[in-house]
């Protein structure tokens, strides 16, 4: 695995993102994966690096998660396996679809793993109920984004909702979900975003 510290360093030296430069100035004096803040952190420098065309610095934040195995604590794993979303949209747009595939399939299947209070089978009932009732507008906060009191608090529900309809994006089993849309509502997401100076490295 990457020496987290050297990365984040470069990052923040080299960024034109100013937002992009701070998270990863914090991340490169403490990071911890089993942290919820520290792992939402990791993945708003993965997609505003991403978003802003730094690819390669995107996909090396994102390969910082690799090895880790999954703990049952969603609280820090959602963030997690957007990442992992983000890292297979861009391992599929280099045109590696073995290995994007092989990243949604370890997500599914730490879906799938037993906790606690849920067995492999309510596990998979519930995965099963919670994809069948998703929806565009669900993954897009359009409610939120149009109620949002400032222009700054839209901006903020877009990011968010961007990481997750990027992850949907990359998983099947969605059948009100229509990818075509969703890369759409992607790309104008991004477009968007980039517009603002808090998101774009202009």
């Amino acid at each position: 695995m990457e020496n987290s510290e050297t990365l984040f360093t470069h990052i923040a030296t080299g960024s034109l993102n100013r937002r992009a430069a701070a998270i990863s100035s914090r991340l490169a004096h403490k990071i911890s994966y089993k942290s919820a803040a520290d792992m939402e952190a990791l993945s708003d420098l993965a997609l505003l690096l991403y978003i802003n065309g730094d690819t390669d610095s995107a996909k090396r934040v994102c390969g910082l998660t690799d090895g880790l195995v999954f703990s049952n604590n969603f609280n820090v794993w959602s963030f997690i396996h957007s990442i992992r979303g983000l890292k297979s949209r861009i391992l599929r747009e280099e045109g590696k679809g073995e290995q994007a595939e092989s990243i949604i399939a370890q997500i599914e299947a730490d879906h799938l793993t037993p906790g606690k209070l849920m067995d492999r089978e309510a596990k998979q009932e519930l995965r099963l109920r919670i994809k069948n009732r998703t929806t565009y507008n669900d993954l897009a906060s359009r409610d939120k984004i149009e109620q949002a009191p400032t222009p700054a608090g839209a901006a903020a529900y877009r990011f968010s909702a961007l990481k997750s309809m990027i992850l949907c994006r990359e998983m099947d089993g969605y059948p009100l979900i229509d990818k075509d849309k969703l890369e759409e509502g992607i790309k104008d997401y991004t477009a968007e975003l980039l517009r603002l100076s808090a998101y774009s490295s202009n």
